[in-house]
């Protein structure tokens, strides 16, 4: 057991002095056979004594391979611990992060890079050290808006991405070529802004970034005041036709970018522009019994603005005949313009469109829902303009016929259209007369009233009325004397004809007075100077109430006498006073009330 004893110490300590003689002599001989010098990385963001934020750091760095194969991956170290393994995609950059938690925050920190190539070989990097970790920048705002409040105002709303955020920085440009400066700050709180724009004629551009104590994120989204269009409508007017309208929501584009989606991809396809401040286009490139989508956006220069809403309409397979023979005439009558057509279609509605010379095109200026009716009058029509017109139908299946033939009508300056129904009534005294005629035009600058002493007195201008005006009170020198009036309208140095005439010669005018009385009836008469008279309006009302209590009693149609006489037994009750009034009815208009008279019944 003694011999043996030895034995194995002797061979332990063998065994030491052989490890330590290898140890010390042959370290500087042992090599690493899969590390490679033909292998490179370098870093050179973030470094040594940078200042890196908890998340992710992207890592910028060059990295080389001569061992005749090809990198094949990335393994970043964070304080000697992998902090992510990276493998190499084919044509596709790679890109690195360094991910750093919470818990390092206000810490040093130091990371390394490995690469490895396919044939099996690596290579560290040169280790950064001393990198101080702070709380991590704010992301950048997302979803940045902006909406027309009106042509010089502008509403900007965006959504915070962060946690971190403290301010909103709001930035803007002149132009497409002009440089960004900081508009505004917010508040973190603060997700919207409006900006009032110096000039309505320039495009302005606005970009958002988030920021905190440790500096800004990326930008947000970039938007301008080329405000998209909107309320996109297509309607088929034909087989191989459709008609786009839109509300164009901004007065700076150049034009409008047209979109149809390609019937074999279905994806959108530039098919034409519209001119600037254009709100319609017509595309006749459609395919029969195809469906479309239409989407369009407003450009300045390179600059576009959102899209539309998206549309999308179905072509027919078969044309309707549109409207034809389209005329269109000024009436010198009437002054207006009317305008006729033929259809072989009874269609459930005609729509009329409208341009004058000074339009770049036509608008829709209204709706017919008939399918007889072939006309249409336009009365809102401007002396010296010309008006163009076109018509097209609507099928009750939704879709639109082409258009009819154009045609146009020249408005002419003409004078106002004379007064007529000129009629006169004694006043409150005998020298006094009130006058009442018909305005028979709508664009008169106003009325001249001429009077004249006797049948063979000269006429001269005695008075002057505004526009519109249609009773006038005169007063005349001498009660003995029979006077006579005519008038006319006259817009600036034109003048219509006159009116018919009429004179003083009529005496009292209505003159009403009672003849009869009963406890049950009142018999009233009454002058009747009118010629063109409809009839007569009698009015009551008990005397001790107030005039609004009046009510018709008689309606009496037009008299072939000088005098009226009409009797009253509409529930008259005895010995109580009435108040009585009457008044002339033309085809247009009233006379003025006559003299009020108080009877009693008895």
């Amino acid at each position: 057991m003694s011999y043996n004893r030895k034995n194995i110490l002797f061979s332990f300590l063998i065994l030491i002095i052989s490890v330590i003689a290898l140890m010390n002599g042959c370290v500087e001989s042992v090599t690493d056979s899969n590390t490679s010098s033909s292998l490179s990385i370098s870093i050179s963001s973030p470094v040594t004594g940078d200042t890196i934020y908890v998340g992710s750091n992207a890592i910028t760095f060059t990295a080389t391979d001569g061992t005749g194969g090809s990198i094949s991956q990335y393994e970043v170290f964070l304080n000697g611990a992998s902090n992510g393994v990276y493998k190499v995609s084919s044509g596709t950059a790679t890109k690195l992060y360094l991910i750093v938690s919470d818990t390092s925050l206000y810490k040093k920190v130091s990371f390394y890079i490995t690469v490895y190539s396919s044939t099996g070989k690596y290579k560290t990097s040169t280790t950064q050290t001393g990198l101080y970790v702070v709380p991590a920048l704010p992301s950048a705002p997302s979803k940045l808006r902006i909406a027309m409040v009106s042509n010089n105002e502008f509403d900007l709303s965006w959504i915070d991405t962060s946690t971190t955020t403290t301010r909103f920085e709001i930035w803007r440009k002149a132009g497409s070529g002009g440089t960004y400066s900081l508009l505004k700050s917010v508040a973190s709180s603060v997700f919207y802004t409006a900006d009032i724009v110096p000039s309505i004629y320039t495009l302005y551009f606005y970009k958002v970034r988030a920021g905190n104590p440790n500096g800004v994120s990326a930008f947000s989204n970039e938007v301008n005041t080329l405000i998209a269009p909107s309320n996109l409508e297509a309607k088929a007017s034909g087989t191989t036709s459709v008609q786009l309208t839109w509300t164009d929501n901004s007065n700076i584009e150049d034009g409008f970018r047209i979109e149809r989606t390609n019937v074999s991809t279905g994806e959108y396809e530039w098919i034409a522009n519209a001119i600037a401040n254009a709100t319609s286009y017509t595309d006749g490139t459609a395919a029969s019994a195809t469906t479309y989508k239409y989407r369009i956006s407003a450009y300045s220069g390179t600059a576009t603005s959102d899209y539309s809403n998206v549309v999308t309409i179905t072509t027919p397979t078969a044309d309707v005949p549109p409207p034809s023979l389209l005329t269109a005439n000024f009436n010198y009558t009437t002054r207006k313009v009317d305008l006729s057509w033929f259809s072989s279609s009874a269609n459930p509605y005609t729509y009329v469109e409208r341009k004058d010379g000074s339009s770049a095109s036509y608008s829709q200026y209204a709706i017919i829902s008939s399918s007889t009716v072939r006309s249409f009058t336009d009365s809102i029509i401007t002396a010296g303009n010309t008006y163009y017109y076109r018509v097209r139908e609507l099928t009750s299946g939704g879709l639109y016929t082409a258009y009819s033939n154009e045609d146009t009508a020249y408005v002419p300056l003409l004078p106002p259209l004379k007064p007529s129904n000129l009629r006169l009534v004694q006043g409150s005294s005998a020298t006094e007369y009130k006058l009442f005629w018909q305005d028979n035009s709508s664009d008169e600058t106003g009325f001249e009233l001429y009077m004249k002493a006797g049948s063979g007195g000269t006429y001269t201008l005695k008075d002057v009325f505004a526009a519109n005006t249609i009773a006038a009170t005169e007063t005349v020198p001498s009660s003995s004397i029979t006077y006579y009036f005519k008038i006319r309208a006259y817009k600036n140095s034109l003048y219509s004809d006159f009116s018919s005439e009429v004179s003083t010669a009529g005496g009292l005018g209505f003159a009403l007075k009672s003849i009869a009385t009963s406890t049950s009836s009142i018999t009233l008469q009454w002058n009747d100077n009118f010629s063109d008279e409809i009839g007569f309006s009698l009015e009551r009302k008990i005397s001790w109430q107030d005039d609004t209590h009046y009510v018709e009693v008689g309606l009496l149609s037009s008299s072939s006498g000088s005098t009226v006489t009409y009797t009253d037994t509409n529930s008259i009750q005895a010995y109580t006073s009435y108040c009585y009034r009457v008044r002339a009815i033309f085809s247009q208009s009233y006379s003025d009330y006559s003299n009020i008279l108080t009877v009693t019944a008895q």
